[in-house]
């Protein structure tokens, strides 16, 4: 090429883009960053999040810079708490001219759990996710929690002098601040937290105390079959009806018959919790469209605020 020709190369990314479409996401996704989590009690621990990390891209821009990303990371000096995670979200949608952006962490976080027959110590790691958006000059966190546990099947314990098996499960705990938080403002916001946080931890013994309750109840009706023999041979195929309980066919007939049993409860389970989620849509979705409520969060609120509280109310839930 001519030395003249350098001069006329045409500038792509500089020329305007009449197609006017502005792109929800863009960004970059698994990045795996070496980190030190703030601990409540004072102390620090060493991990390794995975990054998603994306903005909204305007109609007027054809492009971002990638390379900011992995710059913001590196100025929070690898040490993240929910306070410096929510200053990194702001700090991103600022660098890159964005309205809107998200960024999502993930990590395992170890603590220590001591066995409770053998008092063994040991690590237990738990998987985090945190979950920041922040839209429309409001921010919201979200922090999700893995936890496994390990139950006792009450079916094998009641066939089993000894050796019943444990169940093996995962619970997932998700506490996320909310929008009408925002919309009270700053000087009711730690009232609303309060009420919030007591409300959720209401809801929640009052449905783990219900579902026990129901679970024990229904546990201890079907357990009968196990010491009535007429009760017994009620739900047995009739083949297998007046042998002993030591049988291993009728074993693995109660087996199944207890298994159908659990589906059952647990469809039953899953039909109130529709139904209770149904009838929360209906209210959450009139707060939504009250009229003035995100002009009332715009006025009084300085943005960043109460992106900061509503991080601290989220964890501290």
């Amino acid at each position: 090429m001519k030395a003249r020709d350098l001069q006329n190369i045409p500038d792509v990314q500089a020329t305007p883009d009449s197609r006017k479409l502005a792109i929800d996401k863009v960004g970059v996704k698994a990045i795996r960053h070496p980190m030190r989590i703030q601990e409540r009690a004072g102390g620090v621990q060493h991990t390794v999040a995975t990054f998603n990390m994306y903005v909204c891209l305007p109609h007027h821009f054809k492009g971002t810079h990638m390379s900011r990303f992995v710059e913001i990371l590196e100025e929070h000096e690898r040490e993240i708490t929910v306070e410096s995670f929510q200053a990194m979200l702001r700090e991103m949608v600022e660098k890159l001219e964005a309205e809107e952006g998200h960024i999502e962490m993930s990590f395992p976080y170890f603590i220590e759990k001591k066995a409770p027959v053998s008092g063994v110590k040991s690590l237990l790691d738990y998987e985090v996710t945190f979950l920041g958006e922040y839209r429309k000059r409001n921010g919201s966190f979200t922090m999700k929690v893995v936890v496994p546990v390990t139950s006792l099947c009450p079916c094998s314990k009641k066939i089993s002098q000894r050796g019943a098996h444990n169940q093996r499960s995962h619970v997932t705990v998700t506490a996320r601040t909310t929008g009408a938080l925002e919309a009270l403002g700053r000087t009711a916001f730690g009232v609303g937290s309060a009420a919030l946080t007591v409300a959720r931890m209401i809801g929640m013994g009052t449905g783990l105390a219900a579902l026990t309750v129901l679970g024990s109840n229904r546990i201890e009706a079907l357990s009968v079959v196990l010491v009535d023999p007429v009760a017994r041979d009620a739900v047995l195929p009739e083949a297998l009806r007046g042998r002993p309980l030591e049988d291993y066919l009728v074993v693995d007939a109660l087996e199944r018959w207890a298994a159908g049993q659990a589906a059952s409860i647990l469809a039953w389970t899953f039909v109130v919790a529709a139904v209770v989620t149904a009838v929360a849509i209906l209210p959450t979705l009139a707060m939504r469209n009250r009229p003035g409520s995100h002009a009332r969060a715009a006025r009084d609120e300085e943005p960043g605020n109460v992106v900061e509280e509503a991080s601290r109310a989220g964890l501290a839930i």
